[in-house]
């Protein structure tokens, strides 16, 4: 995957959303700065969705096969709306949320976390929201 751009129907065809998360969010390799950006960036969403940031819906649109910037927010809103335009990254993410064998293992972004839950708690996010993931093939184009 690396070095290459993806564009138009190439995108949609050759993108691959394991690759994609092997190699842009593996917790335990990578460079040292790839870490301390991930670990930055799921410790100031946890201080947000924790310090009263509270809703009905929440919208995010274009988050490929990731679900990181979702997972302090599932406490604070009652529905969660994920939409992408390639059908393999919300399978992905369903994979997850099914417990499917082969599904990406996203229990190292689960830090930091409020002290009050536990590791099982904070692994199933559809008991505090409702989650959707939809894809949107028109944003690619015909």
């Amino acid at each position: 995957m690396e070095g290459k751009l993806y564009t138009g129907e190439d995108y949609k065809k050759e993108f691959d959303s394991q690759n994609y998360l092997k190699t842009y969010y593996t917790f335990d390799s990578g460079t040292v700065a790839e870490n301390e950006i991930l670990k930055f960036n799921l410790k100031n969403l946890f201080e947000t969705f924790s310090s009263g940031v509270r809703g009905d819906v929440l919208s995010n649109t274009g988050p490929g096969p990731t679900i990181y910037q979702l997972l302090s927010a599932c406490e604070a809103f009652r529905e969660i709306i994920a939409s992408d335009h390639l059908q393999q990254n919300p399978q992905e993410v369903k994979k997850w949320l099914k417990k499917e064998p082969g599904a990406y293992d996203w229990s190292p972004a689960m830090y930091p976390r409020p002290p009050s839950l536990s590791d099982e708690a904070t692994l199933e996010p559809g008991q505090r929201s409702e989650f959707k993931f939809l894809t949107h093939p028109w944003a690619m184009g015909p």
